[in-house]
């Protein structure tokens, strides 16, 4: 996947692994996705120092990937800007192995601290947000 603004070697370029998904519910919003070929590809996992519930699919048989994420407690939720404007897709992220590389060659500016998730077996994570406001999540890993 090429990013713009990306101009470092192809092989430490971050690599895509799944589309953020905020919903109220992960159980009613799952049955809409499981009628469009997603298949769950985790448990349902709850990460308490995230404040969020987590449950991962994949569609079909592909490598597209698709996290819905819904609030342990709406009031107290990194995600309840997200939904008070409306539930949906609205992250990407990536594998990085070096996220002050990526986010500087990538032009993002961090809206978060980076913070180990359980969904990712304590590997951190760190939210940013791109030059035409994207949000994107970077996971620590090899891309």
């Amino acid at each position: 996947m090429i990013i713009p603004g990306n101009i470092y070697r192809k092989d430490m370029a971050p690599k895509f692994h799944h589309f953020g998904y905020a919903t109220y519910d992960i159980k009613i919003t799952e049955d809409f996705f499981k009628e469009l070929g997603f298949i769950e590809d985790s448990d349902l996992i709850k990460d308490d120092l995230l404040g969020v519930f987590i449950k991962f699919y994949k569609f079909d048989k592909s490598e597209i990937k698709l996290e819905l994420i819904a609030p342990i407690d709406v009031s107290n939720s990194p995600i309840k800007s997200v939904l008070s404007r409306r539930p949906g897709l609205y992250h990407l992220a990536f594998l990085s192995s070096n996220f002050a590389q990526t986010a500087k060659k990538c032009s993002l500016s961090a809206i978060t601290e980076s913070k180990p998730a359980v969904a990712f077996g304590g590997r951190h994570v760190q939210f940013f947000v791109s030059k035409d406001s994207s949000i994107i999540e970077l996971i620590y890993g090899e891309a």
